[in-house]
């Protein structure tokens, strides 16, 4: 199967440690079993609306502590919180980011029709709809300008 797109749920000052470079790892419990491509970063209340969109570098597994030891440098979250999210969990996920895009036009789910509600977890997106979210965005195309290194 091709390289996927999904949808992921973030908090606003999460969005805001991504979007300034400080934060390149999202932590999940469970990840996508296909292979993703890019993610789409819907920012949760008050935001709710769709704000960027990444492609995904690599997806780290391990447990916590040694995913934390990987990634702490660029986690963009405290120690506390993150031991508190991965409570009683064996398995760690880190989704690694890169070529982030500030969407010039931040777009409300219902903007683009459907059923598309914010994921708990994640929700894959077909291509036309991803294609769809980068127009109404306003992104350009995936160029070599990073926000972060």
């Amino acid at each position: 199967m091709n390289n996927q797109n999904i949808l992921i749920s973030i908090h606003p000052k999460h969005v805001k440690n991504i979007l300034s470079g400080e934060k390149i790892f999202e932590y999940r419990k469970t990840v996508p079993k296909e292979k993703i491509s890019s993610i789409v970063i819907y920012s949760t209340s008050p935001t709710m609306k769709i704000v960027a969109v990444s492609k995904v570098t690599n997806i780290h597994s391990s447990t916590p502590n040694e995913i934390w030891n990987k990634t702490k440098d660029r986690s963009g979250i405290e120690k506390s919180f993150y031991d508190s999210y991965f409570t009683n969990r064996d398995t760690a996920y880190a989704i690694e980011l890169s070529e982030v895009q500030t969407l010039d036009n931040q777009i409300s789910l219902s903007e683009l029709g459907g059923s598309i509600f914010p994921p708990q977890s994640f929700q894959y997106i077909d291509s036309t709809l991803f294609e769809k979210i980068k127009h109404l965005g306003n992104v350009k195309s995936w160029t070599r300008q990073r926000l972060f290194s």
